[in-house]
């Protein structure tokens, strides 16, 4: 971190213990968590997430107070973030680690019967083992649609390298489309071989068909991947600290909010392009510097 020149200094008034408060327990709220009680042993640390997974868990050891609850609003002026069953949570700084949703409103026909048959496998490895496991049971002469969101996105690649392994295992078995919303690839990235790559955004789809419609045609195929355009969570919204492009904008060095000051926003809900869980990890440790 400090070879990068990332460490920032934000003094938290002087409080011996000063209160952090995190919202989300994913990769970016562990890690600041985590980092926070390692070099700012003074500070209070308190963690809430709706489901907090075993490493946020296991932070309780290392004198974090974690909460399982949902933050439904937040209390500006008080410094209070206010939970889903009535408890309030005070705070002399707010880290927001919210992840992103899916934005589907643009989107015709997109409804649950889309979700299912059309279904963007984005939340994991779990996911993503389940969309393997449907490409294995293609048959021969089958074609797969991967579709790719207009950037920012988590995980800029992962369309691309989804589209690879989805070719890799059908091989010779079948074909795959690649419905691409941006005319560039990322950098770094090439379209992966045995993979035909058409520059298209989807504007509508057909789940019965197993369709998805774009403004140079129709694309079908026996198993589709629709991976929704996304944004911020809806929790950075409500607290005001999302753009007009619907993710927030932050100091590239800290995390710190544009539009607040006694916000931070990490993990990938931000505006930056690195949307992944070692890019989320290291903005949780430069965080704790930024804090201290």
């Amino acid at each position: 971190m400090a070879a990068g020149g990332l460490l920032a200094t934000l003094p938290l008034g002087g409080a011996r213990a000063a209160r952090v408060l995190i919202v989300g327990g994913g990769a970016a709220g562990v890690a600041a968590a985590a980092a926070l009680r390692r070099h700012r042993p003074e500070t209070a640390v308190t963690l809430v997430d709706r489901h907090p997974g075993r490493d946020a868990a296991a932070l309780t050891r290392h004198g974090v107070a974690v909460y399982r609850d949902e933050i439904g609003d937040l209390d500006w002026a008080s410094g209070t973030a206010l939970g889903a069953h009535g408890g309030g949570y005070g705070f002399d700084r707010l880290v927001l680690a919210p992840g992103v949703v899916f934005e589907t409103a643009g989107i015709d026909g997109y409804d649950t019967r889309a979700v299912d048959a059309l279904g963007a496998f984005w939340s994991g490895p779990e996911d993503e083992a389940r969309l393997m496991r449907r490409v294995a049971a293609l048959k021969d002469g089958a074609t797969a649609v991967v579709t790719v969101p207009p950037r920012p996105y988590r995980f800029e690649s992962g369309p691309y390298l989804r589209a690879a392994r989805i070719a890799g295992r059908l091989g010779r078995r079948g074909k795959v489309l690649l419905i691409d919303a941006n005319p560039r690839l990322p950098g770094g990235v090439a379209v992966p071989a045995g993979v035909e790559r058409i520059v298209a955004p989807v504007v509508a789809v057909d789940s019965r068909a197993r369709r998805v419609i774009t403004p140079n045609g129709r694309f079908g195929g026996d198993l589709v991947n629709l991976i929704p355009p996304q944004s911020a969570g809806p929790l950075a919204r409500r607290a005001g600290l999302t753009g007009a492009d619907g993710w927030c904008p932050v100091d590239p060095a800290s995390g710190r909010s544009r539009l607040r000051g006694e916000a931070f926003v990490i993990g990938d809900a931000t505006d930056r392009l690195d949307k992944t869980a070692a890019a989320a990890v290291l903005q949780g440790r430069v965080l704790s510097e930024s804090l201290g």
